[in-house]
């Protein structure tokens, strides 16, 4: 082979050319020879890439044997044109999109079978969501059209609404490398009630449309920079936090059935913030279903300890202002779901 696509098939990617070395006394099969030129491929991306990048950003860069998975799993999707099915699915072969699945897993079958499961969920879900717009193979736009504030916010469904208010969660601002975070006060949140009062379907599509908003922010974001990136910070607040939400881990570990399957390795930092004693218990009966690279870029902030690491990573521009930065656009979930923030039974109708 002449050449290998190994940041190519889709818009905007990156094709690397590679020079077969001269002709040698040994007769490569059609397979070998092509095996071969993927790997060089791979190794040439890997060494530019790393080449461009600032020490603080090396974390950015794929080894060259994940460009090697990437472009493997590329070829293996496309054959089966899973994504092809989704408006914009194309979006879906991209460089950093497939990197996060050969992350996810520690083979490339396993990969494969995680990539067309996730696009066979998003299929059936297209189709159970009617009223649904999906765009680049996401259900993120319809997230961002329908949140307070915009043009489009009085058209949204009264449970997106409702969702809206009683889920203090948000997308805001950027980390030091311009990538999007996400802030989520669990402890001011009552998923039990959500689901009584809207039904878990209605939950459930509330998760998915803003995580794939969050996706997309990282995607946007991530254009034109050094090396791949697909994901941002994630803050868990667990101020608030208390025994009623040991009940809830069963909520919890059905939206994250979803979740392993749609956003493999979505965030690059996650800081749980505010953590109380009562977390090590509820951490025992959900961590199981946390991937284990997830559970590792995890760290936990106690309530006594500070946010001394959180304020390092993100600048105190981007962090709220009621957790002591300067960043005015997440409003307060004291304020936003005061009290003991459960909802009342019949609060939606």
């Amino acid at each position: 082979a002449a050449a290998a696509a190994v940041g190519g098939g889709a818009s905007g990617a990156k094709v690397v050319a590679v020079t077969p070395a001269a002709s040698s006394s040994t007769t490569m099969s059609p397979a070998a020879a092509a095996k071969a030129a993927l790997k060089a491929a791979a190794s040439s991306q890997a060494a530019a890439a790393a080449a461009l990048l600032d020490d603080d950003d090396e974390r950015m860069v794929p080894e060259a044997s994940e460009w090697t998975l990437v472009e493997a799993l590329r070829q293996r999707a496309q054959r089966r044109r899973g994504a092809d099915e989704l408006p914009g699915g194309a979006r879906w072969y991209e460089d950093s999109e497939l990197l996060r699945f050969v992350r996810a897993r520690p083979t490339l079958d396993e990969s494969e079978t995680l990539f067309n499961e996730a696009m066979s969920l998003r299929s059936s879900m297209l189709g159970k969501w009617s009223d649904a717009k999906m765009k680049e193979g996401s259900f993120g736009s319809d997230f961002l059209a329908w949140r307070k504030g915009t043009s489009a916010a009085d058209e949204a469904p009264e449970w997106f609404k409702f969702l809206s208010r009683h889920m203090p969660q948000h997308l805001y601002g950027s980390d030091p490398l311009g990538l999007p975070i996400f802030y989520s006060s669990v402890g001011r949140t009552d998923l039990q009630g959500c689901e009584r009062e809207v039904g878990f379907d209605a939950l459930e599509r509330f998760a998915v449309m803003m995580n794939d908003a969050f996706l997309d922010a990282a995607r946007d974001r991530g254009r034109g920079k050094r090396g791949v990136v697909h994901g941002g910070v994630v803050i868990v607040d667990l101020e608030g936090l208390g025994m009623r939400h040991l009940r809830e881990a069963g909520v919890f570990k059905r939206m994250c059935g979803a979740a392993k399957l749609l956003h493999p390795e979505r965030q690059s930092k996650c800081f749980i913030i505010n953590a109380p004693g009562i977390f090590a218990a509820l951490w025992r009966g959900v961590s199981s279903v946390v991937d284990p690279r997830t559970a590792a870029r995890i760290e936990i902030l106690s309530a006594k300890q500070g946010l001394e690491p959180l304020f390092q990573h993100l600048g105190a521009k981007n962090v709220p202002t009621f957790l002591g930065g300067s960043h005015s656009g997440v409003p307060d979930p004291r304020v936003q779901r005061p009290g003991d923030a459960v909802i009342p039974k019949g609060a939606f109708s």
